[in-house]
């Protein structure tokens, strides 16, 4: 690689990492407003996974187990060589 290939990658690495951080200062700042609602959406995120979870376990898991549960049969059977 020659000296001015490798000064034009450095040069354009450079302005990538100076784009970037660019970026990243101007996303950084942000107003009242957003963070409310980010925090809204974040709530609603977290409400409705806890709404999933609950109803899954309530609608499929505990009747499942207890379908489970009631159809086993508890009873012994024993035969007469067995006494």
């Amino acid at each position: 690689m020659s000296a001015i290939a490798k000064a034009n990658a450095t040069a354009a690495i450079g302005s990538a990492v100076a784009t970037a951080n660019d970026v990243v200062q101007a996303q950084a700042s942000s107003s009242w407003l957003g963070l409310f609602v980010r925090l809204i959406l974040w709530i609603l995120q977290t409400v409705s996974t806890i709404l999933y979870y609950a109803i899954k376990l309530a609608t499929i898991s505990v009747p499942t187990v207890l379908f489970t549960l009631f159809s086993t049969s508890l009873t012994v059977t024993m035969n007469a060589t067995t006494l």
